[in-house]
């Protein structure tokens, strides 16, 4: 007869390391000039500039043409469409953006209403 002891269980695997925070944020690009919102997954450790050209590869070519020589700026999305741009080398994060959180992506020489500048 084949007699078994049963006594506390043991695990044999490794720990698990500490989960690191994710650095992606679900996102809405408006960009100017395209009728779609897009949802995009940002890295919160991206430039305004790497954010900007990150959604742009979703809008220009399918619903925007480009504008070569133009710079892409970020503002967050406002009523009048008329809030300042973030500085182009400031970190997404700093923003503090939220989940969904909608940002405007715009083309520099071009106002908010569609003017060029003087």
């Amino acid at each position: 007869m084949l007699t078994t002891t049963r006594g506390p269980r043991r695990s044999v695997r490794p720990p698990v390391p500490p989960i690191k925070p994710m650095a992606t944020l679900w996102l809405l690009s408006r960009f100017q000039y395209d009728g779609h919102i897009k949802t995009v997954p940002a890295d919160t450790d991206f430039t305004m500039d790497e954010f900007a050209a990150f959604c742009a590869q979703f809008s220009i070519g399918h619903h925007v043409q480009d504008q070569p020589g133009e710079t892409l700026r970020v503002r967050p999305t406002s009523d009048g469409d008329d809030a300042e741009p973030y500085p182009r080398e400031m970190q997404l994060k700093d923003a503090k953006p939220a989940l969904w959180d909608c940002f405007d992506i715009y083309f520099e020489h071009v106002r908010a209403h569609g003017e060029a500048k003087q």
